[in-house]
């Protein structure tokens, strides 16, 4: 399965966080303490029609992230 990064992600699909790229530490550290860790899991629920915006179920919560914020975060599906 091909990597790619989360903006890139399909609506109702499961995949694993394989990497955060530290371009900004601040953004990086942010998403750590929401918990987007290498190896986590998530589930892509929604996609705002632009694609401007993704909305993530992890770790028992559901958030909404920027797509500018999904290119930091390298994943691949489950």
């Amino acid at each position: 399965m091909n990597e790619k990064t989360l903006n890139n992600c399909l609506k109702d699909h499961d995949y694993f966080i394989t990497g955060i790229s530290l371009e900004n530490k601040n953004v990086a550290r942010r998403l750590s303490e929401l918990g987007f860790y290498q190896g986590a899991s998530f589930r892509v629920i929604g996609i705002s029609a632009l694609k401007k915006t993704f909305l993530i179920q992890i770790g028992g919560y559901t958030l909404s992230l920027r797509a500018s914020v999904g290119q930091l975060v390298s994943v691949r599906e489950k």
